[in-house]
């Protein structure tokens, strides 16, 4: 899938809240997200894949790691929405 196509399905999934869909796409955006927000998607994706416990280990906040994360994708579909 070509990265435009990808980019359109993402915010797809998005405006149906399939959140791990896309984490899964959203991750490899390196143009769009600075590498904070990558990781944080990273990490979200990662713990609805089921390495949760890691993460736990490692001492992370999952779920404001998966709140924080839900929101930059949402500002990257607000974003998109107002240049229409």
């Amino acid at each position: 899938m070509e990265k435009k196509n990808q980019r359109d399905y993402c915010r797809e999934l998005i405006r149906k809240n399939e959140w791990k869909s896309a984490f899964k796409l959203a991750k490899g955006f390196d143009m769009i997200f600075s590498k904070e927000d990558i990781q944080k998607i990273s990490i979200s994706y990662e713990c609805m894949v089921g390495n949760s416990a890691f993460y736990k280990m490692l001492g992370y906040d999952l779920d404001d790691i998966i709140e924080k994360s839900k929101n930059i994708l949402l500002e990257y579909l607000k974003k998109y929405d107002s240049k229409k």
